[in-house]
């Protein structure tokens, strides 16, 4: 977090700002692999149950990490 302070009556008040370095990101929960239309290049699914990380490669969903 970033952002700054002010000191008032009662000590010091934080006034954070979101960290702009990192942007967020929204990554899909699935079960089995995505559908081959869903999603573009790059983006990543994670299915819980089988417990596996998809990445989207050129268009086509990889066969998935286990982690």
């Amino acid at each position: 977090m970033a952002g700054s302070s002010t000191l008032g009556g009662s000590g010091w008040t934080a006034n954070p700002t979101p960290d702009q370095r990192y942007p967020t990101i929204n990554v899909p929960l699935v079960v089995g692999q995505p559908a081959a239309q869903l999603g573009t290049a790059g983006d990543l699914a994670i299915d819980r149950v089988n417990r596996k990380i998809y990445e989207n490669v050129a268009g086509t969903w990889s066969a998935g990490t286990s982690y």
